[in-house]
C-alpha cells in the first residue's frame, strides 16, 4: 500500500515548505487482532524495529504508532511481522491557508427589499428576508441557459420533512466561528494531534494544537497575540472546535538549544470550515446575511475542527478517527465526549492526490466511511481545484464516497473544477459563492471589520470559490432527500439524486457541453427534481424540450425540403424530449404523449392521446410530431397511476427563416 498523505483544504492554492518534525514518523497500522495492542509496550521492538510510541486510540480496529526507523524499511519490517494487516505512513504536507477572497461589504441599504437582480434570474427576491441573496443565484430554477442552476427556491413547494426532525452534518473541516448568520452549535469535536514540530526557515518548534490562557470571547481582537507564558497545549481530542489557535511570531534566540524560543503567539483562524458550513444552514430569513441551500431551520451542523488553523492541514489519522466519532463508534477517544446520536450526512471538502487503493479492507479511510455508511450516514467529498481528471484524488474517489465536482450557472465545468471521466459523479454551483468568512487578517484588522463588517468580525462575509463550496451544497440536498423519505438508505439516495440530476451534454445552441468532453456521467443536481424522485407517493415529468426538426440546418437545405414536400410539413415537425425524474425507464414507468387545442390546462379529458403504432405502452422519452394541435404535453404512469400532465413550450424552439 502506498504512503498516506494529509488532507488539505480544496482551495486554489500553492504549496508551501514542508515541516520536519522533532518527533519520530508516525503510522497508522490496522491490528490482525487489536486486542494485542493491550501487551504493547513503548520504547519495545517489533520485528527489529524499535517502535517508541503505540497510542491507545483505537478506530475501526486502527491505531496509531510511532517509530524511529527508516520508512520503507520499516513499513516492510513491521508488515511481515504478523501483527497488522496494513501500515501506512501517516504524513503531513502544508498548504497556503486560504484563497484569495473578495470581501462583501454589508450596510443598511442591502437591507431593503429589492427588485429582482439580472444575474438571479427568476428569483423572486422579496420571497427572503436574506439581503445577500441576491447573490445566491443557485437557487434559481434549472432551465435553458441556467443548467447550472439547483431549483431549490422551487424546490421548497413540495419538500415535507417525514423524518420528524432536523438533519446533522458533520463538517469535518477547520471548525466553527461565531457569526451573526450561524446558530450556535449544539455538539463539536476536535481532532488535532498535538505534536511538536520544526519550522527550519524559522529555526524554532511549536505545537500546533495551542490556546490561549487570555482568548478573547468577545472576539474583539484582545487576543490576537500572546505571551508565551499564557500559551498552553490542548489533548489530540476535545468538545472544542472552535477555529483559533496561535503560532511564534516573536522570538529569543536560546544558547543551550541553538533554537529560537518563542515569546509571543499570533493567532490564526482559517475560516474555511464556517463558510463550508454556512453554505449549507445559514440562518434563514433573519434579515442577515445569505439565504444558503437548506437553512438552520431543517439541518443541525455539527462541526468537526481537523484542520489545523495555523498550517491549513490535517493528519488523516485525525480525518479517520472524526468519521468513526461522528458515526457514534464504540471506539473511546480520551478527553472527549461521545457524540449523543450518529449524523446523518459526513461533509469533507478537503482532499490530496494519493494514487493508492482506496477501497474497503485496503484503506483505512475507505473502512471508516463503510463504517458510516453501514449505519445509514452519506458522505460526501469534493473533487478537488486541480481543473484535472481526479482520479487519484481521495477521499472523494474512494469507495462509498459521493464524490462532487463545480460548475458555473450555465451548467458548464468549473474552469478550476476536477473531475472523473468514467465515474458517476454530481456537480453543482461552486463560483463566485458568497459566504460568511473570517480569517487571520480579517480578525486582526479592525479597520476592515469597521469598514466592511459594520464593526463586528462576526458580521463579515466574502466570495469565494472551489469544489469546497460544491460539496455542501450536494450535502445540503442530500439531507432534503433523507428528510422528504427516511426509508432510503445512502446508495439510493445518491441514485435519487444522481438519476434526477441534468446531463448537460448539449447547449442551447446544440453543441457539446465542455461537461460532457470531460465528465459525461457527471450529472448536475436538481434539487426540485431530487425532492419528488425520492417521494414515492408523487410521479413526476422531469425537464422537457422541444427543437424544431430543420435546427441548425442550412437555409438552401431547408427550402429545397420545402420545396419538395411542402412547408407546412417542414415547418410544422417538431422533436419533442422528456425525462422522468430517474431519467431512465428502468423504474417501470411508461409515458403518455397528449395533444390539444384547448385554451385552458391540459387534462386527460380535454386533450387527445397520441398513441405508439402497435398501440403498446410508450416507453421511449422523445417523439417526433407534425404539430397538429396547438399544445402537447405528457405525463408518466406507473402501475396505473399518473401524474398531471406536463406541457411542452414550443416558444423555445428555434425556427429557420424560412419557416417564419
Amino acid at each position: 500500500m502506498k504512503k498516506s498523505k494529509l488532507m488539505k483544504i480544496l482551495i486554489l492554492s500553492s504549496l508551501i515548505a514542508s515541516t520536519s518534525t522533532f518527533a519520530d514518523t508516525s503510522y497508522i497500522v490496522k491490528w490482525n487482532d487489536v486486542s494485542q495492542l493491550n501487551s504493547m509496550k513503548d520504547d519495545s521492538f517489533v520485528n527489529n524495529v524499535k517502535v517508541k510510541f503505540f497510542e491507545r486510540t483505537t478506530f475501526g480496529g486502527y491505531s496509531v504508532i510511532v517509530v524511529e526507523d527508516n520508512v520503507d524499511l520499516t513499513i516492510s519490517r513491521l508488515t511481515d511481522s504478523g501483527l497488522f494487516a496494513s501500515v501506512v505512513e501517516n504524513t503531513k504536507i502544508h498548504f497556503e491557508k486560504n484563497e484569495t477572497t473578495i470581501p462583501v461589504k454589508l450596510n443598511q441599504a442591502n437591507i431593503v427589499l429589492k427588485p429582482k437582480n439580472p444575474i438571479t434570474y427568476s428569483i423572486d427576491l422579496n420571497k427572503f428576508k436574506d439581503p445577500l441573496v441576491e447573490n445566491e443565484y443557485y437557487h434559481d430554477a434549472q432551465k435553458d441557459f441556467t443548467n447550472g442552476a439547483t431549483s431549490a427556491l422551487e424546490a421548497k413547494s413540495v419538500f415535507k420533512n417525514n423524518l420528524g426532525r432536523k438533519a446533522r452534518v458533520a463538517v469535518l473541516d477547520s471548525g466553527y466561528f461565531p457569526h451573526e448568520d450561524m446558530e450556535t452549535p449544539k455538539e463539536q469535536a476536535k481532532f488535532i494531534k498535538s505534536a511538536m514540530y520544526y519550522f527550519p526557515e524559522g529555526n524554532y518548534a511549536y505545537n500546533l494544537a495551542l490556546n490561549c490562557l487570555t482568548q478573547d470571547p468577545t472576539n474583539s481582537g484582545l487576543d490576537a497575540t500572546c505571551d508565551a507564558s499564557n500559551i498552553v497545549t490542548l489533548g489530540d481530542q476535545t468538545n472544542n472546535a472552535l477555529d483559533k489557535s496561535w503560532k511564534p511570531s516573536k522570538f529569543v534566540y536560546n544558547e543551550q538549544t541553538k533554537l529560537n524560543d518563542p515569546t509571543e503567539y499570533k493567532i490564526c483562524i482559517n475560516g474555511h470550515g464556517l463558510s463550508v458550513a454556512s453554505s449549507i444552514a445559514a440562518i434563514q430569513n433573519n434579515g442577515k446575511g445569505i439565504a444558503s441551500a437548506v437553512g438552520s431551520e431543517n439541518i443541525d451542523i455539527v462541526p468537526v475542527k481537523v484542520i489545523d488553523s495555523c498550517t491549513g492541514s490535517a493528519l488523516t489519522s485525525d480525518l479517520i478517527k472524526a468519521i468513526y466519532w461522528a458515526a457514534k463508534s464504540d471506539d473511546t477517544f480520551e478527553g472527549l465526549e461521545p457524540i449523543s446520536e450518529p449524523v446523518d450526512v459526513i461533509n469533507l471538502s478537503l482532499g490530496s492526490n494519493k494514487n493508492e487503493l482506496c477501497e474497503v479492507g485496503y484503506n483505512a479511510f475507505a473502512d471508516a466511511v463503510d463504517y458510516a455508511k453501514q449505519k445509514g450516514i452519506v458522505v460526501v467529498a469534493a473533487l478537488g481545484n486541480d481543473g484535472v481528471s481526479g482520479d487519484i484524488f481521495t477521499p472523494a474517489t474512494c469507495n462509498g464516497v459521493i464524490p462532487v465536482s463545480s460548475n458555473n450557472v450555465h451548467g458548464q465545468l468549473s474552469y478550476f473544477s476536477s473531475y472523473l471521466s468514467d465515474k458517476r459523479t454530481l456537480s453543482t454551483i461552486g463560483e463566485d459563492m458568497t459566504l460568511p468568512k473570517v480569517t487571520t487578517t480579517t480578525y486582526i484588522d479592525r479597520n476592515f471589520i469597521d469598514t466592511n463588517c459594520q464593526g463586528s468580525i462576526e458580521s463579515c462575509y466574502a466570495t469565494g470559490q472551489g469544489t469546497s463550496y460544491s460539496a455542501p451544497i450536494v450535502s445540503g440536498l442530500v439531507s432534503m432527500v433523507l428528510m422528504q423519505n427516511p426509508s432510503l438508505n445512502p446508495d439510493e439516495i445518491f441514485n435519487v439524486i444522481y438519476d434526477s440530476g441534468n446531463k448537460f451534454h448539449v447547449n442551447e445552441a446544440g453543441n457539446s457541453t465542455n461537461m460532457f468532453r470531460n465528465a459525461p456521467e457527471n450529472r448536475i443536481i436538481n434539487f426540485k427534481e431530487a425532492l419528488l424522485a425520492a417521494d414515492n407517493e408523487t410521479l413526476h415529468v422531469g425537464k422537457t424540450t422541444v427543437s424544431h426538426s430543420m435546427n441548425g440546418a442550412s437555409d438552401k437545405y431547408v427550402q429545397k425540403m420545402i420545396s419538395s414536400h411542402g412547408k407546412d410539413n417542414v415547418c410544422s415537425t417538431y422533436k419533442l424530449d422528456w425525462q422522468d425524474v430517474y431519467q431512465s425507464n428502468s423504474k417501470g414507468v411508461d409515458f403518455e404523449v397528449y395533444g390539444t387545442n384547448a385554451a385552458e390546462a391540459m387534462t386527460v379529458s380535454n386533450s387527445t392521446l397520441i398513441e405508439t403504432d402497435d398501440k403498446s405502452p410508450r416507453l421511449q422519452t422523445s417523439l417526433v410530431i407534425k404539430k397538429d394541435f396547438a399544445n402537447y404535453g405528457v405525463r408518466v404512469c406507473k402501475i396505473g397511476k399518473c401524474s398531471e400532465i406536463k406541457e411542452f413550450d414550443f416558444s423555445t424552439a428555434e425556427l429557420n427563416i424560412s419557416c417564419l
